[in-house]
């Protein structure tokens, strides 16, 4: 009941000002709301990759199973109930978490090999050379032989959501505190320090940057990991947003993930900031991408 000693302000509105409510205000700041939370007002798709002469492998995640396509040919199923896969630097063996294995099997499918079990592992790299991978397990991550054998920890005191390996082992991770922050690990100091808040971070291929995902992911930062060496930005096409990003082992280009009612893998351009589908899946995440010289 309305009390009647309230101002009219306050009384229920008349028939015609909720008509007004109903058929304008509400669907504007709907549409207001939407926008506040990043959606996209329509759905961009990419160009293929292929069109532009590009020849990669791909390798994702799509449901519980990991998916690899080889230089355009049908993607195949080559491990399942896994997760967060990852070319060997040469794209010939692919690593991945199952349940709590570390995993390896090649890529173009065959018999898999655990390689080390943990607590709770969540991401996976392998060195620079190939010989070697490493995990996060809890707040500590490990490296292990890629033919498996002795676990050690690398890096310790920090719970790492997003990992990857650089030249000379050195370690670059998101890790989830007060929010999401990238932090570096140099074996040489044994020590890791915060480059900045945000997520999605890889190495290029020589080390030099660090890719950080920023602006509700309509933009993505390329911060220095060597004295000397200058950071720049890069902003998505308009209407895309994206996420996930893994740097290929060409320097121009980075995979991430289109986010959508369609998610797929995609390659940005780190210089012009252009992107280019790779995937056709419809729900792939987690992609790593290989760029073939010929």
């Amino acid at each position: 009941m309305i009390d009647p000693r309230l101002p009219a302000a306050f009384a229920a509105p008349s028939r015609k000002t909720r008509r007004f409510l109903a058929i304008f205000l509400f669907p504007m700041l709907a549409v207001a709301a939407l926008s506040a939370c990043g959606e996209a007002p329509e759905e961009v798709q990419p160009r293929n990759a292929a069109k532009d002469g590009l020849t990669v492998s791909v390798v994702y995640q799509s449901g519980n199973d990991i998916h690899v396509i080889h230089r355009g040919e049908s993607p195949r199923v080559v491990l399942k109930g896994a997760s967060y896969p990852r070319f060997s630097p040469d794209a010939e063996r692919v690593v991945a978490v199952r349940g709590r294995e570390i995993v390896v099997v090649p890529s173009r499918g065959g018999a898999s090999r655990v390689i080390a079990t943990a607590e709770s592992p969540r991401a996976v790299a392998w060195s620079d050379s190939g010989d070697r991978v490493f995990y996060s397990d809890g707040d500590r991550v490990m490296v292990v032989n890629a033919d498996g054998g002795r676990v050690r920890a690398a890096w310790s005191g920090q719970r790492v959501l997003e990992l990857d390996a650089g030249p000379d082992d050195r370690l670059v991770g998101t890790v989830k505190g007060f929010g999401y922050a990238i932090f570096l690990f140099d074996p040489g100091v044994g020590e890791a320090h915060r480059l900045a808040s945000g997520c999605s971070a890889s190495f290029s291929p020589d080390g030099r940057l660090v890719s950080n995902l920023l602006d509700g992911h309509r933009s993505m930062a390329f911060l220095p990991a060597r004295p000397g060496v200058e950071s720049r930005k890069i902003k998505a096409p308009d209407g895309i947003q994206y996420d996930n990003h893994m740097w290929t082992n060409h320097p121009d280009w980075i995979a991430g993930e289109l986010e959508g009612d369609r998610r797929d893998i995609i390659l940005i351009n780190t210089r012009d900031g252009r992107v280019r589908r790779v995937t056709e899946d419809g729900n792939a995440s987690r992609g790593d991408v290989f760029i073939h010289d010929d």
